[in-house]
């Protein structure tokens, strides 16, 4: 029950919902967030909008129309491409025993301590991003849409 780690008394039932429709938001919010997150075609980017001073004060604005943003798309089709690769080669692989190159995966978020200093006797705690791993070149690799329902 996450509802009880913060001292409310919410019903187990709603608690799982609640779990359920947060953790993908979550998740996009996170990868929003991320050093490099994929966000457009690489020359626009999403930008921060800005006071507009008016006789009352400084107020925000909002757009005159909404704006779209491809998020992610060539990632995607990178996995895809590593999958199936994988697949293949397991089907060819003639030679038993040998290991081969890990598929490509997006490893998980998480914290991470790093040791600096002399001796290495200093610690730094950073947030890494999910990240690309056996991922040759995620430029090269062509954009997949998909329509979000």
């Amino acid at each position: 029950m996450q509802g009880k780690a913060v001292g409310l008394s919410i019903d187990a039932a709603v608690d799982a919902e609640i779990v359920e429709v947060t953790s993908p938001l979550v998740s996009l919010l996170l990868y929003l967030c991320a050093e490099d997150p994929e966000i457009g075609d690489g020359t626009r980017r999403p930008k921060i909008p800005e006071p507009t001073k008016t006789k009352a004060g400084w107020r925000m604005f909002a757009p005159d129309a909404p704006s779209t943003w491809e998020v992610g798309v060539r990632l995607g089709a990178a996995l895809r491409r590593a999958r199936e690769a994988d697949e293949a080669s397991r089907h060819d692989s003639g030679s038993e025993g040998q290991r081969g190159r890990p598929r490509a995966h997006i490893r998980r978020a998480h914290w991470h301590t790093f040791r600096f200093g002399t001796g290495r006797t200093e610690r730094r705690l950073k947030w890494l991003p999910p990240l690309p791993v056996n991922v040759d070149d995620l430029d090269a690799l062509p954009a997949v849409i998909h329509k979000a329902h």
